[in-house]
């Protein structure tokens, strides 16, 4: 996942983005359930974990939405 972040802001292409973005949403989805279950591994209590990774979530999947839509408006 870093080497494909890296490439993307090397071409600098936003529909490459769209797949970095996609890919982070994807794995802080599977964090959001797995990390609360270990409750001794994290800093903060289970439901602030949850609490947490629900915020990082959303924002990622609000800037995926900003992306998808500059992409469509350029195609």
């Amino acid at each position: 996942m870093i080497a494909a972040s890296v490439f993307v802001l090397i071409t600098q292409n936003p529909h490459q983005y769209l797949v970095v973005l996609f890919m982070s949403i994807f794995r802080e989805g599977q964090e959001t359930i797995i990390d609360p279950l270990f409750p001794y591994a994290n800093a903060a209590p289970p439901m602030v974990d949850f609490m947490i990774h629900l915020v990082i979530v959303a924002l990622e999947i609000w800037a995926f939405i900003i992306v998808y839509r500059k992409t469509k408006k350029e195609s």
